[in-house]
């Protein structure tokens, strides 16, 4: 037996003496093979074109250093394509959706005849949001260690979309409606704020603007959120709505349901004068409605901490989104990282994308009073400093997030100890009570 392994590290130093690298992490004296010195020949190249801010192909290429080397790929899976985000793997992504030829199962490369793999790789089909990745390329050959030649190469994506900052202000001739409409696909529910000439009926407008629907230009839904032909009646700080007429559409529906319902409570409670909402059937207080739910008693919007994001669009407007955290854990820490692509890869994509970067860094932070002053690494000053409407979308997210909690009713920024008031150029605000979310339009 020692003469046996004498002679496998003979082996090992002569193929050291030619210069070749050798790989620990592909070397397993129990399945030790005498031709795994073709593996050390293979050499891999890549060339990124971009197409798009949102597009890339990818050239990835096999040869050799000069001879001939014949291989055999496996069937199923003949190379391995993975998404990594600094060290964390995102996700596995079928070679058969990045190209439409696939390498053959068995070829021979040389230096002058090496393979060529082109894949094609959209950020939309990949559903993931802009960022910085390194795409992981192992090719699956035969008698070679996978872990041992892997490739990797940066990718990036910078997909534009247009975010309108929460406004501070309207004029004393007009009225601010925060009315709540569906994506298209009923999947969330997007609060709105559309200006209106002044009203003194803010009760009537918000139900006849929701019955209007979002602007087309939103890209959201246009159809009305709730049933049309709606009755209204304010008594104390209650909203008494009457529902008439086929509601079929939303008992056995639940989607259709389910947006009726909180487009209804959170529309409506977002008027001053209203605290909550009671529901009326055909004039009458039902047990239950809405699929299923209890009318029998009047309703509060729901409250509780939550994430705001931004949805992308149809029409590319990114929207701050209100979303549940993940899990109980509700600390400025928690929901902080949760806003990053890092803190919560489940949650994010191409459509959902997250409002702090990686690279900003909470230090500490202290809660007194109901203010919440946020320490942040020297990131916060510059990292938007050319692009100020990622900085306001930053901003606007750290406010409505962290105010959702009940114990902050206001946000201060702090740098090296120096409180930021002015960003860029841009006054931040301190918290949300005076702004109005999510401009229908530019004004």
């Amino acid at each position: 037996m020692r003469s046996v392994r004498n002679i496998i590290l003979l082996l090992i130093l002569c193929v050291t003496a030619t210069g070749l690298p050798l790989y620990a992490d592909s070397l397993n004296i129990e399945s030790f093979s005498f031709n795994f010195s073709s593996e050390e020949e293979l050499s891999f190249a890549s060339e990124v074109t971009v197409v798009s801010p949102s597009h890339v192909k990818v050239m990835f290429s096999i040869s050799t250093d000069g001879n001939s080397v014949p291989l055999s790929f496996d069937a199923t899976e003949p190379v391995m394509v993975e998404i990594y985000s600094a060290s964390q793997r995102l996700k596995s992504i079928p070679l058969k959706e990045l190209t439409e030829e696939l390498p053959p199962s068995e070829t021979t490369i040389s230096k002058d005849a090496p393979l060529n793999i082109s894949l094609d790789i959209n950020q939309v089909e990949i559903n993931i949001p802009n960022g910085e990745y390194h795409l992981k390329i192992t090719p699956n050959i035969k008698n070679f260690e996978p872990e041992a030649i892997y490739y990797s190469t940066p990718i990036s994506f910078s997909s534009e979309f247009k975010y309108i900052p929460a406004v501070a202000s309207i004029q004393n001739n007009q009225s601010a409606l925060k009315l709540y409409f569906t994506d298209n696909d009923y999947f969330h529910l997007i609060p709105i704020t559309r200006i209106i000439p002044y009203t003194s009926t803010p009760l009537r407008s918000t139900i006849d603007h929701l019955e209007m629907g979002a602007d087309p230009a939103l890209g959201l839904s246009t159809l009305s959120p709730i049933p049309k032909g709606v009755g209204l009646g304010l008594n104390g700080g209650t909203a008494n709505v009457y529902i008439t007429g086929d509601l079929n559409e939303y008992e056995s529906n639940p989607s259709n349901a389910a947006i009726a319902y909180e487009s209804f409570v959170n529309s409506l409670t977002s008027i001053n004068e209203v605290n909550q909402v009671q529901f009326y059937f055909n004039n009458r207080i039902q047990a239950d409605g809405f699929h299923g739910r209890v009318m029998s008693e009047p309703h509060k919007p729901s409250l509780g901490p939550s994430l705001y994001v931004g949805f992308v669009t149809e029409t590319d407007r990114l929207l701050l989104t209100p979303i549940a955290l993940k899990g109980t854990d509700a600390s400025v820490t928690s929901i902080f990282n949760q806003l990053k692509y890092s803190g919560y890869s489940d949650l994010y994509s191409y459509y959902l994308q997250p409002p702090v970067p990686d690279e900003l860094i909470l230090e500490d932070y202290i809660i007194e009073d109901g203010k919440l002053s946020l320490m942040l690494n020297d990131v916060f000053i510059d990292i938007y400093k050319d692009n100020i409407q990622l900085q306001s979308f930053m901003v606007d997210s750290l406010l409505y997030s962290f105010t959702s909690l009940e114990a902050i009713d206001s946000v201060e920024f702090k740098v090296n100890e120096r409180v930021i008031t002015t960003l860029n150029g841009v006054a931040l605000p301190s918290n949300t009570n005076r702004l109005f979310i999510n401009p229908e339009t530019q004004s």
